[in-house]
């Protein structure tokens, strides 16, 4: 009975997750140093689901995120004032998206809608179950 709230509040895990990644690849667009203050661009992230939730020993139902794989990718901009620029005046940033970031953010947040929606429906069931069998 339980296993269907599991599998249910994993979507929602990691679709949050999800969409905590495409906000900070969104916020970092044109970040060129890292948290120390050193000319290093933000490298961009993806959540990698898995199937299964082996902990709960459902090792083929629900979803987590296995990891966060940073993608090195940079593109150049020629911008011989910036301070971060190198000596032929070009700057790395994160080759970063924007539209890509805004829609696999709505799409995250969609999916967990669609799992919150289902979870609350799912307990009304479980609800009114045990109201008929009392």
């Amino acid at each position: 009975m339980f296993s269907t709230l599991d599998v249910l509040t994993s979507g929602m895990t990691a679709q949050r997750a999800r969409l905590n990644v495409a906000a900070d690849n969104y916020a970092n667009i044109e970040s060129t140093r890292d948290a120390f203050g050193n000319v290093n661009p933000y490298k961009p992230k993806r959540a990698v689901f898995q199937t299964g939730l082996p902990e709960k020993g459902m090792p083929n139902q629900g979803v987590r995120v296995s990891e966060i794989k940073e993608f090195p990718a940079f593109k150049m901009s020629h911008i011989p004032n910036h301070p971060d620029a190198d000596e032929n005046g070009n700057v790395k940033f994160p080759d970063i998206d924007p539209l890509f970031e805004f829609v696999d953010a709505i799409e995250a947040a969609r999916a967990y809608e669609m799992n919150a929606t289902a979870f609350e429906v799912t307990k009304q069931l479980f609800s009114t179950t045990i109201r008929l069998l009392a």
